[in-house]
């Protein structure tokens, strides 16, 4: 749920040391879909991992145009934002708020993939939840585009976490 016009997307982990990225869209609750993917590592095992996160505001087929949201915190060579090993979307305020209360009791994060909420229920700007996701392999550069209808509308925001090399710009997506 966001209670603002205001979505944080970054690793929750890290968020507290400032926003990889953070997008103004109408107030509401708005699903999450996760694609899962399945990843060749270094020491070549395979493994399926979170490969992209959508948050749909309105129907995909609304989309004009897609651009890309460049990181302002942690940028890496594509324009997107490193992360240590997950990522997610949520009020920017919950998410600078520090890290979720998973990352603060468990050291050894769970095996990939994962995802999963976390939420506040104090009122004031940190209310509201947020959707945690894994990325793949661990230390990724993740990339987010914003689609917009003709009269500029966000409609939808995805992140590639890494694995599929997405560009909505530049070719359909394969699920839309």
């Amino acid at each position: 749920m966001l209670p603002d016009d205001k979505l944080g997307v970054g690793d929750p982990a890290w968020s507290f040391e400032g926003l990889s990225l953070e997008l103004r869209i109408a107030p509401g609750q708005y699903p999450v879909y996760i694609a899962i993917a399945c990843a060749v590592l270094e020491d070549a095992q395979v493994r399926r991992n979170c490969a992209v996160a959508e948050l749909r505001i309105d129907e995909p087929s609304l989309v004009s145009k897609w651009e890309l949201v460049p990181a302002t915190l942690r940028t890496g060579e594509r324009g997107g934002f490193w992360t240590e090993g997950g990522s997610s979307f949520g009020p920017a305020a919950l998410l600078a708020s520090g890290p979720p209360e998973w990352d603060l009791l468990d050291p050894v994060a769970p095996t990939p993939p994962w995802w999963f909420t976390y939420d506040t229920t104090v009122p004031g700007p940190q209310a509201g939840q947020a959707v945690a996701f894994s990325v793949g392999p661990q230390h990724q550069e993740c990339i987010t585009f914003v689609g917009r209808t003709s009269d500029e509308r966000v409609v939808s925001v995805i992140t590639d976490l890494g694995l599929l090399d997405l560009d909505p710009r530049h070719q359909p997506l394969p699920w839309h």
